[in-house]
């Protein structure tokens, strides 16, 4: 069975150590992005170090909310078969409140998480979209 380990954005310099314990086993590091203190760039950066070895990103629910705007584009640059996760203490039995709201609220945050800055730029303007190199 493949091995995961995970590593967090904002520390490029434990990427080597990290694929080299997964690499026995072929498997893939499990990239945390910490969603408020953590920039597109650094995320690129890793993203770039990891190459075939990134299994997965992973972002906290609370740390995504609390982000808010304030994050879009922080995974713009991702790989679109490179699975991202949400989760966060949920499973300790914390939560409250309309789960349904909750949950549409954070898919609509992880949808900016992905989103390019320039395309959320042109739909808020109310322009439409670039395609093929316009």
């Amino acid at each position: 069975m493949p091995l995961l380990a995970p590593v967090p954005a904002d520390r490029p310099d434990l990427v080597d150590a990290a694929v080299a314990v997964v690499a026995p086993s072929g498997g893939g590091v499990v990239l945390d992005v910490p969603a408020g203190s953590c920039t597109a760039g650094e995320v690129e950066a890793v993203v770039d170090a990891l190459g075939d070895r990134l299994g997965c990103v992973r972002l906290g629910a609370r740390q995504v909310a609390a982000a808010g705007e304030d994050a879009a584009g922080l995974l713009a640059t991702l790989p679109p078969h490179v699975p991202v996760a949400l989760g966060g203490d949920d499973s300790a039995g914390s939560l409250d409140g309309d789960l349904r709201a909750r949950l549409t609220g954070l898919h609509g945050r992880v949808d900016a998480l992905l989103g390019h800055p320039r395309a959320r730029a042109r739909r808020l303007a109310g322009r439409p979209e670039a395609r093929d190199g316009e």
